[in-house]
Order: structure tokens, then sequence, then C-alpha cells
């Protein structure tokens, strides 16, 4: 079946919706080694499985054209401790039109393990394609670029690449609605990103917004940001929580089910705005990742995703309201419970069956959404 979110009413807000989001969206590649590949459809296939939300790495590696050192910006898997980025001067060509090359001083990047996947130039084509098309043309896409290099050249990209489908209204994208943003891409950056591309140009593009992780705390003050309602971009809450040095798929899936549940519960201390992102992926440096994404997917595993749902949800409809009568109907708590559900499920492997059981959870009653038994029937089935 066909995707749409806007089959759920273009009045919706994002932070009132359940969407599919790819973590490491653009490393894929037939070559590539099972311990780095994360997906197996490109940008364009996964937004056509129902992948709204892409987590994209990019960095510059260098290629030779015609004996000239040119580089190309392109997506990576790899922790932060065997990437080696080096000042160079290097011909660049960020949009990619013909006679637009020319030289820079950028941040060259050479990988001592991991891989690269997508050029940036293919991330953002295929992006634009997607919106311009008759099956995306009603709907959207968020970009959240982190841990990335050289912001200043993907901005450049960002901006003549996708044209008059980047999103320029500005805002808290938490609040937008669908209609506001039908037929766009979103490109977020991180606050370095950000900094970065403003630096340059004295203010920044209308179409280079931010996002914020309302659960990282800062590495100097310890402090955690906190939600503004005035805010030009994206603000959610949630990590990542696998660690690449557990080794067998069983503890992997323990510790991510474990650090998933403890965010969903923290995720009660923010705003009913915030957008709340859960993780149900893993990682490694050796093993296949494919591997273990198969086995989280599989029913028995699957109980963990529903306790962190279930425990995102109960806490903060616990802090936020009245507890919930089983016995008698209360349409006010009900509407609760919907606020405070998960609105990003981030995956590995975008497949439309994984989208298809998110997507659908939007469909679930409000008042059945906390329940065990109604909610592991619904993912069972729909696995």
């Amino acid at each position: 079946m066909a995707i749409r979110y806007m089959d759920l009413g273009g009045g919706k807000r994002v932070n009132e919706i359940v969407m599919v989001g790819t973590h490491d969206a653009g490393i894929m590649g037939q070559e590539m080694k099972d311990n780095v590949q994360t997906q197996t459809l490109n940008i364009g296939q996964q937004a056509i499985a129902g992948v709204r939300f892409f987590d994209i790495r990019v960095a510059a590696t260098t290629i030779n054209v015609d004996g000239v050192k040119h580089i190309q910006m392109k997506t990576f898997h790899a922790d932060g401790m065997f990437v080696k980025n080096e000042t160079k001067k290097r011909m660049v060509n960020p949009t990619g039109l013909p006679g637009q090359a020319r030289m820079e001083t950028v941040t060259r990047s050479k990988l001592k393990m991991g891989d690269w996947g997508l050029s940036l130039h293919t991330v953002l084509s295929q992006a634009l394609a997607f919106v311009q098309s008759p099956a995306g043309n009603t709907e959207f896409l968020l970009l959240k670029f982190d841990k990335c290099t050289n912001w200043t050249l993907i901005a450049e990209a960002c901006i003549e690449i996708l044209g008059a489908n980047l999103y320029q209204g500005g805002g808290n994208i938490n609040r937008k609605t669908l209609n506001e943003l039908a037929g766009k891409v979103v490109v977020l950056f991180s606050d370095k990103g950000y900094k970065e591309h403003k630096a340059l140009h004295g203010v920044a593009h209308p179409g280079i917004l931010k996002f914020a992780n309302l659960a990282k705390a800062d590495e100097k003050t310890k402090a955690r940001p906190a939600y503004q309602t005035s805010y030009d971009g994206l603000q959610y809450y949630g990590n990542f929580g696998d660690t690449a040095m557990k080794t067998s798929t069983e503890k992997k899936i323990k510790t991510n089910t474990k650090k998933q549940i403890t965010n969903m519960t923290d995720a009660r201390l923010v705003p009913p705005d915030a957008v709340r992102m859960m993780y149900w992926t893993t990682t490694g440096l050796m093993q296949s990742i494919k591997e273990r994404d198969d086995e989280m997917w599989r029913p028995p595993n699957l109980k963990g995703f529903l306790e962190a749902w279930n425990s995102g949800m109960g806490a903060s409809v616990s802090a936020h309201a009245p507890p919930i009568n089983p016995n008698v109907p209360n349409i006010a708590n009900a509407q609760t419970i919907k606020i405070y559900m998960p609105n990003i499920v981030m995956v590995d492997f975008a497949h439309i069956s994984k989208s298809t059981l998110i997507y659908e959870l939007n469909k679930v009653a409000a008042g059945q959404l906390s329940s065990d038994q109604t909610l592991m029937a619904f993912i069972v089935k729909n696995g």
C-alpha cells in the first residue's frame, strides 16, 4: 500500500503524528560491508516506502577528475575515532552543475573504518524528485544533517538543488501542519552547522533551519536545552540507545530496549509540543547490522518496542493527567495519550512492512494505545 501521511488530515501537526525515520539514511550500496550498511533502499525508495525523517551525515572525500583533486560530499558511517580530518585545498562543486567548480579550502576526511554511502547530490536530488512526484507532492521530508563537515557547502547544495521545494517558511516545525509542509523538503542543521552557515553569510538562509535534541546535555554546563515555543526548526527528545562495544545481538537489543524505556519515560519532563523520538536500531563494529535488525523485528523482541512505547506514554500521561479508569470513558485523557505518544520511530533497513506497522499506529484508538494486550496484538498482526 502507498503510505500517505496527508491521509491522516492536512490539519494534523508534526507533533501529532507517528512517522518513520531512518538512522544513517544514506548508507547503502552493493559493495558495502555488512557491519557498515544500514539501508538497502536509497533516499527516494525510502520516501516511497513511507520514511519521512532522515538522519544524514556528510563529509568530503577526495576524488580525481582528469588528474585534478576534487572533493565529493558523501554520506558516511564511521565512529568519530576512526575519522581523520585534514584541511586541504580542493576543487569543489556543491551543486554538481557544469562549470561551477572552484578552488576552496575544505575539510577532507579519511575513514580508517566504516564506509562512504550516497553522495549529497544524490540524497538531495532524490528527495526533490519525491516531493515533485504525483506520489509525494502532498507529502513532506525532514532531512536532519548531523556530525557533518563543510557545512557551508552542504547549505549551498541544499539551497540550489532543492530550489522552490526547499521549505522556507521558518517557525516551529513541531507545530507545522501537514498542509503547511506539503511538497516541501525541510533542511535541519545541528547548532554547530547552523552557526557556521550563518557566520559566512551574516544571516541564515530561510531554508536552513535548526534542530535541537532536548535529551542531550551541554558538554560544559551539563544542562539540557529547554523547549522553545519560538524556534526556527525541530525540537525533539530521544537518543540512540545501543553501544558499539556490546558483542552479542541479545545484549545489544537489551541495552537499546532499556535505554529507550528510560528515554521515553524521561520525555514526560518536556512539553507536549516537543517531538518524541524512539530508536529501534542497534549498532556495532564487526557484526552484520542487517542480521541484528532482523532479530529486533521478530515478535518476541517487539515486546521491548511495546514496553518502550508504553513507558513514554504512561509516564507522560501520569505526569500531566489524572489516571485513566478503564471502566469510565474519558475522552480528554484518551486525547492526552495521543499527545504524548512517540512521534518518530527510527529504524535501520527501511521497508514497507515496518513503515506500515508504524504508520498504522496513528489509527489505533487513543484509549487503546496504552493497553499492552491491544497494542501487542496489533504489532504481531502487522509485523
